[in-house]
């Protein structure tokens, strides 16, 4: 992998960052990082607090138990490394307990633009997600900060949570649990999208959804209701794949 064979020659001179990451991912990823921290843009992150990392990886694991909870640690991990749905997960856990323990800002946007290196997609760390958040095929993917959302949270690609005015800052989307937003859709706006809401492909949220729906168009209305709270995830899963 050419990745790995540039990554080979590359001076590690943030030891404590690479111990950490090596703990929870993989030589790989902690030179990349490594390496990423070494370019002109970027300062000396002292990411040294072991139990801050293993902390954002047990967030992770249970994530993806959420949906799906026979997954192993093991499995997990490989997720993490393999799906760039995995590993914007772990970062933004990882930048969130940043937050928590009080990190600069400036160390903070290096793991939120590792994020955008190598993932595509952008979470910020002032965004509220709950336990269970899962991306599949994060590519172009925003979620804006101060974006209020509950547990199960699955969304895919091209998706964006966010504000609906460039005029200053204005209030983000309250979005409840197990909802899940399909490629290419957009909720915007101070708007308030119920429990087990469903947002078809392509579609743009700008009004409050109620709960145990499918929504789709621009502006998306409802063309479906769901019978019971659990339909949203049982569909899910047989698509997934994973």
């Amino acid at each position: 992998m050419w990745l790995a064979n540039r990554l080979s020659v590359c001076p590690f001179n943030h030891k404590d960052l690479k111990k950490t990451m090596d703990r929870i991912l993989s030589e790989e990823i902690a030179g990349f990082i490594n390496f990423s921290l070494e370019r002109s843009v970027y300062h000396s992150c002292p990411i040294d607090d072991y139990g801050m990392i293993d902390g954002a990886f047990e967030e992770t694991v249970l994530d993806f138990r959420y949906h799906f909870p026979k997954m192993s640690e093991v499995e997990i991990k490989d997720y993490i490394l393999r799906n760039n749905g995995g590993l914007p997960v772990f970062l933004y856990r990882l930048v969130r307990k940043m937050r928590k323990r009080g990190y600069e800002d400036d160390f903070k946007f290096q793991i939120h633009s590792l994020m955008k290196i190598l993932c595509g997609c952008e979470i910020y760390w002032k965004a509220e997600i709950g336990e269970g958040f899962l991306i599949t095929h994060g590519l172009g993917t925003v979620i804006g900060a101060r974006s209020k959302i509950g547990k199960g949270f699955w969304i895919h690609n091209s998706c964006i949570v966010g504000q609906k005015s460039l005029k200053g800052v204005t209030a983000r989307p309250k979005i409840g649990n197990n909802v899940i937003l399909c490629a290419n859709s957009l909720i915007l706006g101070d708007i308030t999208v119920g429990d087990n809401t469903i947002v078809a492909a392509n579609s743009l949220v700008i009004h409050n959804v109620d709960g145990n729906q499918i929504v789709a168009g621009s502006p998306a209305k409802k063309i479906e209701t769901l019978e019971h709270s659990g339909y949203w995830l049982d569909a899910a899963r047989e698509r997934s794949g994973i």
